[in-house]
């Protein structure tokens, strides 16, 4: 079955917040979707702060993934950050993560993105174990938040 990663637009945002619902509940976040709703605007209306693209498994919808921009001297430049990947349950198991995974790592190849990070919840030892199989790594950092909203 094809896979294409087509680049979110506003007509998505529906579709794209009941993934994220789907998503919050799986990973026992907050869900606050006037919030999540304006940021995904914001982030869609906005080519050079990331990408939102829709993961479509032949012609049916099968997740979304949001990959956002940052600089790090420290990594030499311009680096990616794998905010949010998401496949529905009825998609998994299927291939379809680590080709999301292939994809984002081209793009930010093409890009010249020197870096991709990510974060995985300790309680999610599938997803981690695919990030490791296609090469993250743990680094030697805590990342921290400071929520201002």
């Amino acid at each position: 079955m094809e896979i294409i990663f087509k680049k979110a637009e506003i007509s998505d945002i529906k579709i794209i917040l009941v993934m994220m619902s789907e998503f919050y509940t799986h990973e026992k976040l907050d869900y606050n979707q006037s919030v999540l709703q304006s940021a995904l605007e914001g982030l869609i209306n906005n080519g050079s702060a990331g990408e939102v693209r829709v993961i479509n498994y032949g012609s049916n919808i099968a997740g979304y993934f949001v990959l956002t921009f940052t600089y790090s001297l420290e990594y030499g430049g311009k680096n990616a950050l794998l905010d949010e990947l998401y496949v529905r349950e009825n998609f998994r198991g299927k291939g379809i993560g680590r080709q999301v995974l292939s994809f984002i790592e081209e793009f930010c190849r093409e890009k010249s993105i020197h870096a991709i990070h990510l974060q995985v919840k300790k309680f999610n030892p599938l997803a981690k174990r695919l990030y490791t199989a296609v090469g993250f790594e743990e680094v030697d950092r805590v990342f921290m938040t400071k929520v201002l909203f």
